[in-house]
């Protein structure tokens, strides 16, 4: 024969059709009943819903910041202006003519020919535009190039210029429509 060692408490009543329970006092069963406690309430979404709630947040000022630095780079590219100019190769030893009135430089010239590049420079030294020597022409004795470089970003007063590596020749933007190269004695 077996006893019971359940320690004193409510169990679940067999006899019970509600599902009630019994109170053992530890050595039998007593005349204490009772209905079934309620079932515990399903988990919280609680903290699921303020981490959602938190991560929309952050995407949301995330979302806004870009648009935001959108709009300022939109304002700013829009503040763009084009440098045209001319580069004159006066050194009448230092070009080419091939007959027909193109010339390119030779010699200690020999980097500047039609699509040498040409650099813009902002008032920090860094490379903010970049375009190419155009068609040459022969006329009076020299080579000349006609070059344009699109869309240089605004907002600095002096900017420089840079055709292959000749060094910089600095100029307003003020000055951005017809800046005047010149390589060679005269």
């Amino acid at each position: 024969m077996s006893t019971r060692t359940a320690k004193a408490g409510w169990y679940a009543d067999s006899t019970s059709t509600t599902g009630g329970e019994r109170y053992w006092d530890g050595a039998k069963w007593t005349d204490q009943r009772r209905d079934a406690p309620p079932p515990p309430p399903p988990p919280s979404n609680r903290g699921k819903w303020i981490a959602l709630g938190a991560i929309a947040l952050v995407l949301l000022i995330a979302a806004g910041i870009l648009v935001a630095g959108l709009v300022k780079n939109t304002a700013a590219s829009s503040d763009t202006f084009d440098v045209k100019g001319t580069l004159t190769l006066n050194d009448a030893s230092g070009f080419t003519d091939d007959g027909a009135g193109n010339c390119q430089g030779k010699d200690g010239y020999s980097d500047i020919s039609t699509g040498a590049q040409v650099s813009i420079k902002d008032s920090a030294g860094k490379v903010v535009a970049v375009g190419s020597l155009g068609e040459s022409i022969t006329a009076d004795g020299s080579c000349s190039f006609d070059f344009r470089v699109d869309n240089v970003p605004g907002g600095n007063k002096i900017y420089a210029v840079e055709v292959t590596h000749r060094g910089d020749v600095n100029f307003s933007r003020d000055e951005a429509g017809a800046v005047s190269l010149t390589l060679g004695n005269n």
